[in-house]
Protein backbone atom coordinates (compact mmCIF):
# COMPACT_ATOMS: atom_id res chain seq x y z
CA UNK A 1 0.00 0.00 0.00
CA UNK A 2 2.04 3.14 -1.28
CA UNK A 3 -0.03 5.76 0.76
CA UNK A 4 0.97 4.02 4.11
CA UNK A 5 4.57 6.24 4.42
CA UNK A 6 3.05 9.20 3.89
CA UNK A 7 -0.18 8.52 6.12
CA UNK A 8 1.76 7.37 8.83
CA UNK A 9 3.88 10.37 8.69
CA UNK A 10 0.92 12.65 8.89
CA UNK A 11 -0.42 10.80 12.26
CA UNK A 12 3.46 10.82 13.70
CA UNK A 13 3.70 14.85 12.51
CA UNK A 14 0.16 15.25 14.14
CA UNK A 15 0.86 13.46 17.03
CA UNK A 16 4.55 14.19 18.15
CA UNK A 17 5.29 14.54 21.88
CA UNK A 18 7.89 17.06 23.66
CA UNK A 19 11.00 16.76 24.59
CA UNK A 20 13.48 18.66 26.56
CA UNK A 21 16.18 20.98 24.95
CA UNK A 22 18.23 24.44 25.84
CA UNK A 23 17.45 26.45 22.59
CA UNK A 24 15.50 29.28 23.28
CA UNK A 25 14.19 31.33 20.29
CA UNK A 26 11.64 34.15 19.18
CA UNK A 27 8.58 32.76 17.78
CA UNK A 28 9.15 35.48 14.83
CA UNK A 29 12.08 33.84 13.44
CA UNK A 30 10.06 30.61 12.82
CA UNK A 31 8.04 32.36 10.18
CA UNK A 32 9.30 31.51 6.57
CA UNK A 33 10.13 28.48 4.48
CA UNK A 34 11.94 25.30 5.60
CA UNK A 35 13.71 22.63 4.11
CA UNK A 36 13.76 18.59 5.76
CA UNK A 37 17.80 18.70 5.44
CA UNK A 38 19.13 15.51 7.95
CA UNK A 39 17.04 13.33 10.24
CA UNK A 40 18.99 12.30 13.47
CA UNK A 41 18.09 9.15 15.57
CA UNK A 42 14.51 7.83 15.04
CA UNK A 43 13.01 10.48 12.79
CA UNK A 44 9.26 10.27 12.84
CA UNK A 45 9.55 11.40 8.80
CA UNK A 46 9.71 8.44 6.78
CA UNK A 47 13.09 7.43 5.06
CA UNK A 48 13.00 9.32 1.26
CA UNK A 49 10.57 12.05 2.28
CA UNK A 50 10.88 15.43 0.79
CA UNK A 51 9.30 17.83 3.60
CA UNK A 52 8.63 21.74 3.15
CA UNK A 53 7.67 23.25 6.02
CA UNK A 54 5.69 26.71 5.56
CA UNK A 55 5.15 29.37 8.94
CA UNK A 56 3.35 32.50 8.33
CA UNK A 57 4.04 35.75 10.76
CA UNK A 58 0.08 35.41 10.86
CA UNK A 59 0.23 31.86 12.70
CA UNK A 60 -0.85 29.54 9.97
CA UNK A 61 1.24 26.79 8.14
CA UNK A 62 1.18 24.61 5.62
CA UNK A 63 3.13 21.28 5.61
CA UNK A 64 3.96 19.68 2.35
CA UNK A 65 5.83 16.10 1.58
CA UNK A 66 6.76 13.87 -1.72
CA UNK A 67 7.75 10.62 -1.56
CA UNK A 68 7.46 7.88 -4.47
CA UNK A 69 6.05 10.51 -6.72
CA UNK A 70 3.18 10.69 -4.42
CA UNK A 71 2.08 13.98 -2.53
CA UNK A 72 0.58 15.03 0.86
CA UNK A 73 -0.26 18.41 2.47
CA UNK A 74 -1.31 19.98 5.39
CA UNK A 75 -2.53 23.01 6.30
CA UNK A 76 -3.75 24.56 9.39
CA UNK A 77 -2.52 27.08 12.28
CA UNK A 78 0.53 27.33 15.21
CA UNK A 79 1.25 28.83 17.98
CA UNK A 80 4.36 28.78 19.92
CA UNK A 81 4.85 28.68 23.87
CA UNK A 82 8.16 28.94 25.37
CA UNK A 83 10.08 26.10 23.30
CA UNK A 84 7.34 23.64 22.58
CA UNK A 85 5.25 24.27 19.17
CA UNK A 86 1.49 23.54 18.91
CA UNK A 87 -0.27 22.71 15.75
CA UNK A 88 -3.98 22.76 14.92
CA UNK A 89 -4.33 20.95 11.37
CA UNK A 90 -7.70 22.25 9.28
CA UNK A 91 -7.35 20.46 6.24
CA UNK A 92 -5.20 17.34 4.63
CA UNK A 93 -5.00 16.07 1.35
CA UNK A 94 -3.01 13.15 0.28
CA UNK A 95 -2.88 12.81 -3.46
CA UNK A 96 -4.86 15.40 -4.20
CA UNK A 97 -7.37 13.29 -1.75
CA UNK A 98 -9.14 15.04 0.81
CA UNK A 99 -9.07 13.48 4.48
CA UNK A 100 -11.07 14.17 7.77
CA UNK A 101 -9.60 15.73 10.49
CA UNK A 102 -12.82 15.49 11.95
CA UNK A 103 -12.36 13.85 15.65
CA UNK A 104 -8.70 14.50 15.25
CA UNK A 105 -7.24 16.81 18.70
CA UNK A 106 -7.97 20.45 18.28
CA UNK A 107 -4.71 20.78 18.96
CA UNK A 108 -1.54 18.70 19.40
CA UNK A 109 2.21 18.97 20.38
CA UNK A 110 4.05 18.98 17.30
CA UNK A 111 7.55 19.37 18.94
CA UNK A 112 10.07 21.31 20.89
CA UNK A 113 11.80 23.61 18.52
CA UNK A 114 14.82 26.18 18.13
CA UNK A 115 17.81 27.21 16.41
CA UNK A 116 20.94 26.30 15.68
CA UNK A 117 23.39 28.19 13.93
CA UNK A 118 20.86 28.91 11.06
CA UNK A 119 19.19 25.81 11.00
CA UNK A 120 15.72 24.77 12.42
CA UNK A 121 15.59 21.48 14.73
CA UNK A 122 12.38 19.94 15.45
CA UNK A 123 12.65 17.55 18.49
CA UNK A 124 9.83 15.34 17.89
CA UNK A 125 10.34 12.27 21.00
CA UNK A 126 10.88 12.53 24.70
CA UNK A 127 14.05 13.53 25.93
CA UNK A 128 17.41 11.02 26.18
CA UNK A 129 19.45 9.12 23.92
CA UNK A 130 16.66 7.69 21.79
CA UNK A 131 14.85 11.39 20.72
CA UNK A 132 14.56 11.99 17.22
CA UNK A 133 15.67 15.10 16.00
CA UNK A 134 14.74 17.14 12.51
CA UNK A 135 16.73 19.44 11.08
CA UNK A 136 15.48 22.25 8.53
CA UNK A 137 17.29 25.09 6.44
CA UNK A 138 15.28 28.04 5.71
CA UNK A 139 15.19 28.52 1.80
CA UNK A 140 14.71 32.10 0.15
Amino acid sequence: MPRLPLALFLVLFVGCTEADTSSSADSGDLAGTWVLEEQQRSSAIPSGVEQTLTFGSDGRFVNEQTSEGMGARMEGTYRVAADTLYLTVTSMQIDGETITTEGAPAEATAAVWGFEEDRLVLRTASGGPDASQDIYRRVP
